[in-house]
């Protein structure tokens, strides 16, 4: 008579057990991966920053300047260093014992450009400042050379009357609506200093240049250490936030952003105004304030969730 096998039965709390072994694996596997996803969660501490518009250019500094003439041919022995100031009266340089002297107080050049004494725009503007401000960046301290009896050798630029710079610049949307007497801001980036500046002649070039002459304000003495400087035109300035369209998330036909409180995610409706710049940034009107921790990769979060960050 064959022998019937019987089929092994799991006691009940092996059925339990099994199935707490699953539920905890489920949740450690789920934790994990919330883990490494919030992990991969960039924020931004939002800060208001000053946006504008600028347009580049080259700027030449010209002031009322006197040419000191050699009263000897032979080598130059400078008295004043350059970008050194002097008085009226003193002597900048002598060739033997022949003294030069000067009429004029303010700060010596031994770099002449040809310039001096130069006022028409066009003629300024149309050296081409671009080649004249590399030549400038490159230049060392150079020997002085010899002097020729009745021949500049060096200048004084009054540094103490009105002070011109001379701006070649593309002509652009901005650029194009300046008008005489109109004040505009002004950037020195070799130095960083900014300035107030009247507008005292614009002139349009067929190659797209505007030329404009400016009418410095007070200016540090330091500016006159320099010739030619790279120059920013900024207009249409103000205090705000610009931020990437990729942090953007809408919700019901409004545009918003997530940001923490607490560790947890939120969503703020924002109103949004013009592209601000060629990254693409746009100006956001209202919704943001100074300090929001901003998400900045919203795919990777769901409102209400609590992050570490």
């Amino acid at each position: 008579m064959a022998t019937r096998t019987k089929r092994k039965l799991y006691p009940k709390d092996n059925m339990v057990k099994i199935l707490l072994v699953v539920i905890v694996a489920w949740f450690i596997l789920m934790l994990a991966g919330n883990q490494i996803r919030t992990a991969m969660v960039q924020t931004e501490e939002l800060k208001a920053t000053v946006l504008e518009h600028v347009d580049t250019g080259y700027g030449l500094l010209h002031g009322t300047e006197s040419l000191i003439i050699a009263q000897a041919d032979g080598k130059v022995e400078p008295l004043v260093e350059e970008g050194e100031r002097i008085r009226k009266g003193n002597a900048v340089f002598k060739i033997g014992d022949a003294y030069s002297w000067t009429n004029h107080a303010g700060r010596v050049s031994y770099h002449l450009d040809g310039l001096e004494g130069v006022t028409d725009l066009n003629g300024i503007c149309s050296t081409n400042l671009e080649e004249g401000y590399a030549l400038q960046q490159s230049r060392q301290k150079q020997d002085i050379p010899d002097g020729v009896n009745g021949q500049p050798v060096a200048k004084v630029m009054n540094i103490f009357d009105e002070v011109y710079l001379y701006v070649t610049a593309p002509r652009s949307a901005y650029t194009g609506s300046l008008e005489a007497d109109q004040r505009i801001r002004v950037r020195l980036l070799d130095n960083g200093e900014q300035m107030t500046a009247r507008v005292m002649e614009v002139l349009d070039t067929p190659d797209g240049f505007r030329y404009i002459k400016l009418k410095l304000g007070s200016v540090k003495e330091t500016i006159f250490q320099q010739r030619i400087y790279k120059i920013e035109l900024p207009y249409d300035q103000m205090t705000g936030f610009a931020v990437s369209p990729d942090i953007l998330v809408e919700k019901d036909g409004q545009s918003g952003v997530y940001y923490l409180q607490k560790g947890f995610v939120f969503w703020a409706p924002v109103t949004l105004g013009k592209t601000w710049d060629e990254t693409g940034n746009v100006i956001v009107e209202s919704g943001l304030e100074d300090g929001m921790i901003i998400v900045t990769t919203p795919k990777l979060v769901r409102e209400g969730e609590n992050i570490k960050y």
